[in-house]
């Protein structure tokens, strides 16, 4: 079984990727409500793998330190995923201002 990292980190280098793209095609405001919508999609994906490897942890019979050591590492991801989703919002209320 892989683990969350696994799968949360190419989600978070594709949002990261997607947050570029609209930002170097900001001069013209055109399309980026693409962007904005596929960083919200990954987004859920990335907070539900988070919510489910949380959810493992606590039925796996770990070492009590070990859960602690990788809900730590978990929700530091789940928080980047966040943080990508606060720049698309941020993004979409620039297209709308500039409409």
């Amino acid at each position: 079984m892989r683990t969350a990292p696994t799968f949360c980190l190419p989600l978070i280098v594709r949002q990261c990727e997607l947050i570029y793209e609209a930002l170097t095609r900001s001069q013209t405001f055109k399309g980026l409500s693409t962007f904005s919508v596929e960083v919200h999609r990954l987004g859920r994906e990335g907070d539900q793998i988070a919510r489910d490897a949380i959810a493992q942890l606590f039925s796996a019979g770990m070492d009590a330190l070990e859960v602690v050591k990788w809900k730590v590492v978990y929700n530091l991801l789940e928080n980047c995923v966040d943080r990508c989703d606060d720049v698309a919002k941020i993004i979409e209320r620039i297209v709308v201002k500039h409409a």
